[in-house]
């Protein structure tokens, strides 16, 4: 079973969805289920049926209240998500294939999270922001949105496959910043920008998502994350310097 990788399913509305997830989970060999704010009962009867041989997996998942309890302890995170249009998703956003070949690197030497949307809405640009990868699986344009339980099948397959095909590593992998660290220096990041005037106004937020794609992009790593935060601290530092001097 692969055990760095929790698959994330985001206020999931049928039990049979949850079910048939987990029956896939356990096909292609990955065995952590996170559930945010389920509006199914994950061990009801339909789940149970959906499970087939997946009933544990549903037995020892783990339900939380909102998709940030379910990223502690990760350092990278995916979406999928069938809407790509807009400045945040269109940077973030990689056809499942590239983004199965990014993950499969990952998933080796660090926790990962794979996070699936509600069935009747998909996850909000907020959700999304989260994020450091959007996954789109290509579909026929007349009807784009898959059944859930078929997207996360499409995802751990995609994952599997270029798993298979990569020969193993001999680099040391370089120790990644976990999300919680990313997400501090992200905070104080935006004190200091706002803080100098950099950002502003109506479009602040936009712009500042736009920096935390281009850092989240480049895979920050644990050492550089802590260069971040000492450099937010320096600044907020030399703005009271400034400040008490006039």
């Amino acid at each position: 079973m692969n055990k760095n990788c929790k698959i994330v399913l985001v206020r999931p509305q049928f039990a049979g969805n949850i079910g048939s997830t987990a029956r896939v989970m356990k096909n292609l060999g990955f065995s952590q289920l996170v559930l945010v704010s389920p509006k199914a009962n994950p061990l009801d009867d339909e789940s149970r049926k959906f499970s087939c041989r997946g009933e544990e997996i549903l037995h020892n998942s783990t339900q939380v209240n909102s998709i940030e309890q379910a990223l502690v302890g990760c350092s990278f995170v995916a979406a999928t998500s069938s809407q790509t249009k807009g400045l945040m998703r269109g940077t973030l956003t990689k056809p499942v294939r590239n983004a199965a070949k990014i993950l499969s690197k990952e998933i080796n030497h660090s926790q990962i999270a794979l996070i699936f949307g509600p069935e009747s809405s998909g996850l909000t640009n907020d959700e999304i922001s989260l994020c450091n990868l959007l996954i789109h699986i290509p579909t026929c344009d007349d009807y784009p949105a898959l059944n859930l339980a078929m997207a996360v099948a499409i995802t751990l397959h995609e994952i599997k496959m270029a798993q298979d095909d990569k020969t193993k590593e001999t680099i040391k992998p370089i120790e990644l910043a976990s999300w919680q660290m990313q997400q501090q220096a992200f905070s104080t990041l935006k004190l200091s920008l706002e803080e100098i005037h950099f950002l502003f106004g109506p479009r602040g937020d936009t712009l500042f998502n736009g920096i935390k794609n281009m850092i989240s992009r480049a895979k920050p790593s644990k050492q550089e994350i802590k260069w971040l935060i000492g450099l937010n601290r320096q600044l907020a530092w030399y703005k009271a310097k400034i400040k008490s001097q006039n």
